[in-house]
């Protein structure tokens, strides 16, 4: 059960991870950063569609409808916090457009900041009249491998700022585990990065909705095959009406973010 975030400034706090008493040095001890008292005052939140709260309803018309949109999960937690929460997620994000706004924002050391990453294959922004990913003028060879050195460091870049800033922040994948996608199964530091269960398979935010969070990796990954280590394509998502989490769309329902926001708000660094 969460403990309201009133109750938590005075009979106790989180520091990595542990919960220590309600005492004024405890209390201090939990909001240290760059030598500092600080707890956080906001929480922001970065990503795609995910993270945005995007749910279209049966029936809809083009691909992205913006409009329809859910409470999503960090609204949530922000709420049970009693935070106020900017979402900076935007429909159809790349993971190169989520890092670019992230360094272009004035992190302050009280803010808490969340970073859903999203697909590896994407290039650019979502250009919602157009329905396409805008690059320019120019055409882009598929090199698998460039696309996941550019996400690696993208995420490094992120987490070297967000440091830099003094302020709590976690960082996760929305779609599937990096982990078993090629190239970044070489990544051993992830704790470093403050990601939500780090060490575990399976601990993107699409597996908590198609009920694989945590479960054992599946052991026929081919790297070669670009879905197969995808979750949405292992756990047949677009048959949804066997994921009660998940709308037509494939995206979270109003449950499914609810059930997001209980399964990660006790791994935040809120």
């Amino acid at each position: 059960m969460l403990t309201s975030r009133l109750a938590s400034r005075s009979n106790g706090s989180r520091l990595n991870g542990n919960w220590l008493c309600g005492c004024d040095d405890h209390r201090s001890l939990a909001g240290v950063r760059l030598g500092r008292i600080i707890m956080p005052e906001r929480i922001l939140a970065y990503g795609c569609s995910f993270v945005y709260g995007l749910n279209r309803v049966p029936g809809f018309v083009g691909r992205t409808g913006i409009d329809q949109k859910c409470e999503s999960f960090t609204e949530i937690i922000a709420r049970r916090h009693q935070l106020p929460h900017i979402n900076h997620a935007w429909p159809g994000s790349s993971n190169h457009s989520i890092a670019s706004k992230i360094l272009s924002t004035d992190i302050q050391p009280t803010d808490y900041v969340f970073v859903g990453w999203t697909g590896l294959f994407r290039l650019g922004r979502w250009h919602i009249p157009t329905e396409q990913y805008v690059n320019g003028e120019a055409q882009h060879d598929f090199v698998m491998t460039e696309f996941m050195y550019h996400t690696e460091l993208s995420i490094r870049a992120v987490n070297d700022y967000l440091k830099s800033r003094g302020c709590s922040y976690n960082q996760t994948s929305s779609l599937y585990d990096y982990k078993q996608a090629p190239r970044l199964e070489n990544i051993t530091d992830w704790h470093n990065f403050n990601w939500v269960k780090p060490t575990e398979p399976n601990n993107s935010i699409m597996d908590i909705v198609t009920d694989n969070w945590c479960k054992s990796v599946i052991s026929d990954v081919n790297y070669e095959d670009h879905t197969n280590w995808h979750t949405e394509h292992r756990a047949k998502v677009s048959e949804s009406e066997t994921y009660p989490y998940l709308s037509e769309c494939r995206h979270p329902n109003q449950a499914g973010h609810e059930l997001i926001a209980d399964v990660i708000i006790n791994d935040l660094n809120i």
